[in-house]
């Protein structure tokens, strides 16, 4: 028995079909609230996978643009509207019991705000 899973938007799931591979079950996403352009798809995927978001990073953001073609403004303004639209979807849709303690903290319906402590 083959059992697969797959995620795909919507243009490659057509691909997909038109290559031979059988649709058993479709289930679709909101995918509205944080659908990225191709464009910033494409750079954040690459600044992924070439270690900018590791720590330490691998590359720097002039390297990376360097790289992509683009200069380092179009670059950090592509991958900042694309971890906005990212972080924005996971609060909402993942974290909300954090919004509701702070809309109610704001408002003094809350003894105390959430701590987050850090070390030093």
């Amino acid at each position: 028995m083959l059992i697969g899973a797959l995620i795909a938007k919507q243009h490659s799931l057509r691909e997909l079909i038109e290559r031979g591979c059988v649709l058993i079950e479709r289930i679709e996403s909101d995918e509205a609230g944080y659908a990225l352009t191709d464009k910033q798809e494409y750079v954040l995927v690459t600044a992924f996978l070439e270690g900018y978001y590791s720590y330490p990073r691998k590359i720097s953001a002039k390297e990376l643009a360097a790289k992509l073609k683009i200069s380092s403004s179009a670059l950090t303004e592509l991958l900042r509207r694309a971890e906005l639209k990212i972080i924005t979807k996971f609060i909402i849709e993942e974290i909300p019991h954090y919004l509701v303690n702070a809309i109610l903290a704001r408002k003094g319906l809350l003894k105390e705000e959430p701590i987050i402590e850090s070390k030093q």
